[in-house]
């Protein structure tokens, strides 16, 4: 309140909620990018934040979505040039020979780090805001990282509280249906085939 009562209370709250980061710059590097602009004689800069890891200029960077690699020219902090860039930074980086109508936002990674998926399995936690069934076979949006990606899901279950495994035996689900207040009583998974 504008009196100040319970302002010690909360810087109290405020500082237990608090932690420092725990960083580490020998994963291999992740950088997610939310903007590309090209700067004509010198390149595309992607800029972003470093998830983890770390890189320096002249080392190679893989664009997973295009599958092309590609040297780092120069890295920019807050308008300085810097050599190196760890986890946490927010930094400009610029590369060689890439086009930025080709990437607006996305992922940028040390060469080979992510792979492709196309099909996943997942464990299922149903959202009791969300009231409607859902069908097998059917198609739904799923949004990873900055994109949305169209795939088809299909349902299964078993009633122990193991996690998934290959060995396990499951019982198709024809939908995963929605009542209201319903706790899920076992085990419930998606298979999902992503269109790419």
């Amino acid at each position: 309140t504008s009196t100040g009562d319970g302002l010690d209370e909360f810087k109290a709250a405020l500082k237990q909620a608090l932690y420092i980061p725990k960083r580490s710059s020998s994963d291999p590097f992740l950088f997610a990018v939310d903007h590309c602009f090209q700067i004509t004689g010198q390149g595309t800069i992607c800029t972003g934040t470093v998830l983890q890891g770390k890189i320096s200029v002249n080392e190679e960077l893989e664009v997973p979505k295009l599958k092309i690699c590609r040297k780092v020219k120069t890295i920019q902090m807050f308008r300085k040039s810097i050599k190196l860039a760890k986890q946490g930074d927010r930094v400009g980086i610029c590369l060689t020979q890439f086009n930025e109508s080709q990437m607006e936002r996305g992922i940028l990674t040390a060469p080979g780090y992510l792979k492709y998926v196309y099909i996943c399995i997942l464990p299922v936690n149903r959202i009791k805001y969300y009231r409607q069934a859902i069908k097998s076979k059917s198609k739904l949006h799923f949004s990873i990282g900055h994109e949305t990606v169209m795939g088809r899901v299909q349902f299964f279950e078993t009633f122990s509280d193991q996690p998934f495994s290959f060995d396990a035996e499951y019982r198709f689900r024809s939908d995963l249906e929605c009542v209201e207040g319903e706790e899920l009583k076992q085990n419930i998974f998606v298979l999902i085939e992503f269109d790419k």
